[in-house]
């Protein structure tokens, strides 16, 4: 037994509710659990409970054992003295801690479900529910999948809040720094951030006209002028000796970079050469939200690329840009500045774009979805990652739809 599960079962009421009495025999009616508390404090604030006729509103605390209150200094708190209600698996002390009222839930909850929640904390697969999913409702997976994308998001827009604070900011700033993530994909993604914050955008713009320039700025920058094999590479040599003596840049170590075991089109010197071109006259953020915003009947994977740059890169790995790189900045810009619109538009795209294909969306092949979208398999990484891998059943709602059948 642990609290995250006498949670659950106290939120969604499965417990026996015929006859309630406190442990000192007063009669109980429970007539609203309460609101979870997610921060420091008791567990459920907001509850309803009548005890004796008598109704009252306030903290409900849960613990396994009622000894558990003095285990966990709660008689030091001035936050406890005022709960109308300590709700227990186990009265396993004689008194009731500062007088209120304990609640004892042993014996009234159904075996199935206890037996059923036992199981899976045994279960040591990655995804616990796999037997049961065909089984689900198509609406509710569906449902906590859109959840689940916005939460990933949302997690995103943390980095992106960092990356601000690091850069005086600047939304252009972030936006570089999030196409170049996306363009390590997850051998280089680390490699090409660091790239990023020893070449601020601010350079890159200030010689974006002139395509041999930028080249020489990322491939030095990155202290790969080694690995270049184009016939210009002394052109190359030179203009990066006087830029990075201009703007007093620092070059990457070259063992940064992994390569080992990639394929050619994910090499490093390859994703340089074609993010070369790919800046050259974008000012990235304004652009990209002008294309998201424009209502074209053209696929969203060509609409923020020029039909050079279409043909230097392939149509999968444009979508992994997008999904990776430009949406989320959009959607965190669009979610700092309350751009309603803006921010439901980049969900929008989600489902426009067809999903990646990775270890993750393998898993979940017993879904009762009609078609996988990125939305969907965003959707499902922030799903595995957060909730399967951390055996957080309780807290998502396929896990308690499962639990409760």
């Amino acid at each position: 037994m642990n609290e995250h599960f006498l949670y659950y079962v106290w939120q969604y009421r499965l417990f026996n509710e015929n006859n309630l009495t406190t442990s000192s025999a007063s009669t109980i009616e429970i007539i609203h659990p309460g609101f979870r508390n997610d921060s420091s404090g008791p567990d459920f604030d907001m509850s309803k409970i009548k005890i004796n006729g008598l109704q009252w509103v306030g903290r409900v605390e849960i613990h396994v054992k009622t000894s558990d209150w003095y285990k966990h200094r709660h008689q030091e708190n001035p936050d406890f003295d005022q709960l109308v209600l300590h709700v227990v698996w186990n009265h396993d002390i004689d008194n009731s801690p500062n007088d209120i009222p304990v609640l004892e839930l042993k014996g009234r909850i159904n075996k199935s479900l206890l037996n059923k929640y036992r199981d899976f904390q045994e279960i040591h697969q990655r995804v616990i529910c796999t037997n049961y999913l065909e089984s689900l409702d198509s609406f509710i997976v569906s449902s906590w999948l859109e959840r689940m994308l916005v939460e990933r998001l949302l997690k995103r827009k943390e980095v992106h809040d960092q990356w601000l604070d690091q850069t005086q900011n600047d939304w252009t700033e972030v936006a570089y720094r999030s196409l170049l993530q996306a363009f390590g994909t997850k051998f280089n993604k680390l490699a090409f951030e660091q790239l990023a914050i020893r070449l601020p955008y601010k350079i890159i713009l200030a010689n974006r006209y002139r395509s041999d320039l930028v080249k020489s700025l990322l491939f030095g920058t990155a202290g790969l002028i080694e690995r270049y094999t184009e016939p210009d590479i002394e052109e190359v040599r030179m203009n990066w000796k006087h830029l990075q003596f201009k703007y007093k840049l620092e070059p990457m170590s070259p063992t940064t970079w992994k390569s080992g075991r990639i394929r050619p089109q994910n090499q490093p010197s390859n994703r340089l050469l074609q993010l070369s071109k790919l800046l050259i006259n974008t000012s990235l953020l304004a652009y990209w939200r002008d294309e998201l915003m424009q209502k074209l009947e053209e696929p969203i994977e060509n609409r923020f690329f020029t039909t050079d740059q279409q043909s230097l890169l392939s149509s999968n790995f444009r979508r992994l840009i997008l999904i990776n790189g430009v949406l989320p900045v959009l959607f965190s810009y669009a979610t700092s500045h309350d751009d309603e619109q803006l921010r439901n538009t980049c969900v929008e795209a989600f489902y426009q774009l067809k999903a990646e294909k990775n270890n993750v969306t393998k898993l979940w092949n017993s879904l009762p979805l009609v078609e996988i979208t990125s939305a969907e398999s965003q959707a499902l990484m922030q799903l595995t990652y957060q909730y399967c891998d951390r055996k957080r059943c309780l807290s998502c709602a396929i896990g308690r739809t499962v639990l409760a059948k």
